[in-house]
């Protein structure tokens, strides 16, 4: 999760920089930047959201805590409702197709203009998303082991305004 929000808070940056006035060189770095950030958070949050075997995401914890939890139907209630409100997210849906069909196996429903128009995202919902993940990982956490993270966008060290700096946005 900390990956993903130092990528949104890199897009976030870049954006504002590019607001302030970017030409040249500084604009196509700013694009080639902004284009590897946005495929490294598609692979961060597929990674979240990923459900294959034997892999460590918020899915599979949540398999795993339903066999651990299996005799305890308060706590496997609330991995059903940790469920029902990700399920309800439709960015979540948008990004699990990403991670299937563009991310992690590259299917030829990658390049079709119509997967592109059908799973948009914004920067800001898939921000909304990662805190509605970060807040059901904590539902689930705080009954766990008795740990809660109080979110994890504060250990993404990127700032958006140092994102600005870096490239000289505004000073021609």
């Amino acid at each position: 999760m900390i990956e993903a929000w130092a990528c949104i808070n890199l897009i976030r940056g870049i954006s504002e920089a590019g607001k302030l006035g970017l030409v040249g060189g500084r604009l196509r770095c700013a694009y080639a930047f902004n284009r590897a950030t946005f495929s490294a958070l598609y692979s961060s949050m597929g990674t979240i959201l990923d459900s294959d075997d034997g892999v460590h995401s918020l899915p599979r914890m949540m398999k795993r805590l339903t066999s651990f939890w299996a005799t305890n139907s308060e706590l496997l209630t609330l991995i059903k409702g940790v469920e029902s409100a990700i399920a309800a997210d439709h960015t979540t849906e948008k990004l699990k197709a990403w991670r299937n069909k563009a991310i992690a196996h590259r299917t030829p429903k990658a390049i079709d203009i119509e997967f592109y128009a059908e799973n948009q995202a914004s920067v800001e919902e898939i921000a909304c998303t990662l805190t509605l993940l970060e807040d059901q990982l904590n539902v689930l956490s705080v009954n766990f082991d008795g740990v809660i993270s109080h979110g994890l966008q504060g250990a993404a060290r990127v700032i958006p305004s140092e994102v600005v700096e870096i490239f000289g946005a505004g000073n021609r």
